[in-house]
């Protein structure tokens, strides 16, 4: 049985916004951040990992403080299990 192939528009995403001298990260888009931290590479290590353990392809997002894209990773899920 084949599946469906991977609608990158629906992929599940961790955002990482700066939130007034801190770092937010907000999955999708939560009105509640998951956590706020105080550095902006610990915000994006801590998003990389909830995206390794994700179920599903995730994505992550660092953003700028103007709001836009600074840069963005895609983490996909095997369909092959780990033995």
């Amino acid at each position: 049985m084949k599946g469906k192939p991977l609608d990158p528009s629906t992929a599940a995403a961790y955002n990482i916004l700066p939130d007034g001298g801190r770092w937010k990260i907000l999955k999708n888009d939560a009105d509640r951040p998951l956590a706020i931290l105080t550095d902006k590479a610990d915000a994006v290590q801590r998003a990389k990992e909830l995206a390794k353990k994700a179920a599903t392809t995730t994505k992550v997002r660092v953003h700028k403080k103007d709001g836009s894209v600074e840069i963005e990773y895609t983490y996909h899920k095997s369909i092959i299990p780990h033995r």
